[in-house]
């Protein structure tokens, strides 16, 4: 009878979130986080669906899951990651930090209040000499 009204959903995303929401930023060397969309024309969005795909596709290969990979394929992962950020922002006349991450951050809420825990996916490991 309500169909499809807001605040009232089918689609599950919508209609039943989950109680723990992550989300993905791009930072600096040193954590700090960087305008990665006016840099790159990728936005936060983008760089956590880009991570998930390269991780359930690596995670496929090895026939294990994305949630498994271990330390070094992640950072695999998120190196593809970091050289097609430094093409995006080459190809935008932009310059990136010497150095970047990838931090995922979950939101909750616990106890009344909204918790914060952030997780450091990769690195950036290559050095300006080498890429």
């Amino acid at each position: 009878m309500l169909k499809e009204n807001y605040p009232f959903s089918n689609y599950p995303m919508y209609s039943n979130p989950s109680a723990e929401r992550p989300y993905y930023t791009v930072a600096d060397g040193n954590g700090q986080p960087i305008p990665v969309q006016k840099l790159t024309g990728i936005t936060c969005p983008k760089i956590g669906k880009i991570y998930r795909k390269k991780a359930e596709e690596l995670a496929k290969k090895h026939d294990i899951k994305a949630k498994d990979l271990p330390p070094a394929m992640v950072q695999q992962v998120c190196d593809e990651m970091f050289v097609q950020m430094r093409h995006e922002a080459k190809g935008k006349n932009q310059v990136l930090p010497d150095q970047l991450q990838i931090i995922k951050s979950y939101i909750s809420y616990k106890d009344s209040k909204v918790v914060e825990e952030v997780e450091l996916i990769g690195k950036e490991t290559l050095t300006p000499q080498a890429r």
